[in-house]
């Protein structure tokens, strides 16, 4: 069995990027992840990013090369891998868009980002792809700080204010990026196209970090502010993980309400990012004076 995001997982799939855990010592409810032919679903949707039909109870995606799953009511993820899928692809499906879903069916606001831990407090990064996302939180962990999350966030919104619940202890990177950065860590596996996924050091199993504040990342010609209001509200909405679906999996109103919560509840500021890899370091460094 295997602990991520707050959940126990009994998994059919070998999940070697997680540590294993004694199920009868660490609390959390329990999915299942299974393995079995599958029928597709008879009144399908026209496939858009390989979904092939979304409901407030399940959801049902094909890849090629991969196989179909289907995520049902936060509690399970069922497969049907083609006879060719390979392991590192299904681990890919699995650690983004199926596992988003089950956090989305379960209540949980996720946002396509990455996390960090400063200080015992929780800090995330947003932005549009190729941002530099995942190239800051390895900064941080050259850095000696914790990933809680890359790609795939999952916030829980709690009385006490907003917590991440940590998700894989992995970051997709260019290995030209690894290297420039001079950081250590372990290639584990392919990813897509060009990127690895690496493996950074975590506790096992790894508790919620309170979320403090979201770094907007944009162009240079911005300017670094605290944002307010909707200027807040906007990005949390617009970097929602599979935004595609909402209106099949909760009602809008009800996602409003989780990013206007978020917003209100943490420092949203935007950070300028330039597409440079020899900036990093200079960023990392913008953020600890934002923080401190």
């Amino acid at each position: 069995m295997y602990f991520v995001n707050g959940l126990r997982i009994r998994s059919a799939v070998p999940l070697p990027e997680l540590p294993s855990i004694d199920s009868s010592e660490t609390p959390g409810p329990e999915i299942a992840i299974r393995k079995q032919p599958l029928s597709e679903p008879v009144e399908s949707a026209s496939e858009k990013n390989g979904c092939l039909r979304a409901t407030s109870e399940e959801v049902w995606y094909r890849y090629e090369g991969t196989g179909t799953a289907v995520i049902r009511n936060g509690t399970e993820i069922i497969v049907d891998p083609v006879e060719d899928a390979t392991a590192h692809r299904l681990r890919r499906f699995l650690f983004g868009h199926w596992l988003g879903v089950l956090l989305h069916q379960r209540g949980l606001l996720v946002l396509h980002a990455s996390a960090v831990s400063v200080s015992d407090r929780g800090l995330a990064f947003v932005g549009n792809a190729g941002a530099g996302k995942s190239t800051i939180a390895a900064a941080f962990a050259g850095d000696g700080h914790e990933v809680l999350a890359d790609d795939l966030l999952a916030i829980r919104l709690t009385d006490d204010g907003p917590v991440i619940v940590p998700g894989p202890p992995v970051l997709k990177l260019k290995p030209a990026v690894v290297s420039a950065l001079d950081i250590d860590l372990q290639a584990a596996a392919p990813a897509n196209g060009s990127k690895t996924l690496y493996a950074v050091p975590a506790g096992s199993p790894r508790e919620p970090i309170p979320l403090t504040q979201v770094f907007v990342l944009t162009e240079p010609d911005h300017e670094e502010v605290t944002l307010t209001g909707s200027d807040a509200f906007f990005p949390l909405l617009e970097n929602t993980y599979t935004v595609n679906l909402l209106e099949a999996t909760c009602t809008r109103q009800e996602h409003f309400q989780r990013c206007a919560r978020l917003a209100d509840s943490v420092t949203v500021s935007r950070l300028q990012r330039e597409a440079n890899v020899e900036t990093i370091p200079n960023l990392v460094e913008r953020v600890y004076h934002f923080v401190h």
